[in-house]
């Protein structure tokens, strides 16, 4: 079981609280002294690493890719500039360019500054 993905986790809350085991923290890729920040919506949770790094932007934009375009792209290495990641898109075979996905410090994607869906499938279809 070890080595499943867990996307789901039943746990009892007790006297004492509610308890995340170190190998689940482990599988996030979370290690002690990392801060983060849980936040409430309505009955659920989310809790995640109050600094993301260029590999959790670069995951996050990953998935965004395979839900809305495919995958047929890649990402380069994000990039920190002021408050924001820039994550370059490019096909994956030559690097080209097709351009780039926006995500505040806290891993939401800014939609209004980054390419859209259409336009990167569009421009890797141009080759």
């Amino acid at each position: 079981m070890e080595n499943i993905l867990i996307s789901k986790l039943i746990q009892e809350v007790t006297s004492k609280g509610l308890h995340l085991s170190k190998t689940l923290i482990e599988k996030w890729g979370w290690q002690e002294g990392t801060k983060v920040i849980v936040e409430s919506h309505g009955r659920s949770v989310s809790i995640y690493p109050q600094e993301l790094t260029s590999v959790d932007i670069a995951n996050m934009a990953c998935n965004y890719l395979l839900d809305h375009v495919g995958d047929a792209l890649a990402v380069k290495t994000p990039y920190r500039e002021n408050d924001h990641w820039i994550v370059p898109v490019v096909m994956p075979y030559d690097k080209k360019d097709l351009g780039r996905l926006l995500f505040t410090c806290s891993g939401d994607l800014i939609v209004e500054e980054s390419d859209s869906p259409a336009i990167l499938l569009e421009r890797a279809n141009e080759n």
